[in-house]
């Protein structure tokens, strides 16, 4: 049994076995596109940074030279700054993880 909501907030007990996948179904649609609209998954952002972050401007915001050409909010713009690696770690340069198979085992 799966218990949702109708429109007026009231219980609606599901017992049959479509109701029930229709309702998982569109509960996990609406929590997937909740970040629909946000900026970086909306153009020109999602294009700039990409799905993974892999891009030349991700790379610049790591950095903290991203300069956007487009017009962005100021919540967007604090959060890019936030991203910025700090001058700290900056300064240990490249860092490596290596990990041997016996080490790996061994932890």
């Amino acid at each position: 049994m799966v218990t949702t909501q109708d429109k007026y907030g009231k219980p609606v007990y599901l017992t049959k076995q479509r109701d029930i996948e229709l309702a998982i179904l569109k509960n996990n649609k609406m929590k997937f596109l909740q970040s629909s609209q946000t900026p970086f998954y909306c153009s020109p952002l999602k294009e700039e940074f990409g799905f993974k972050g892999l891009t030349m401007v991700a790379q610049a915001t790591l950095a903290g030279v991203y300069e956007s050409n487009h017009s962005l909010d100021e919540r967007t713009i604090q959060v890019i700054k936030q991203w910025q690696i700090p001058e700290e770690v900056r300064k240990l340069g490249p860092q490596q993880l290596s990990l041997t198979l016996h080490d790996y085992r061994r932890f």
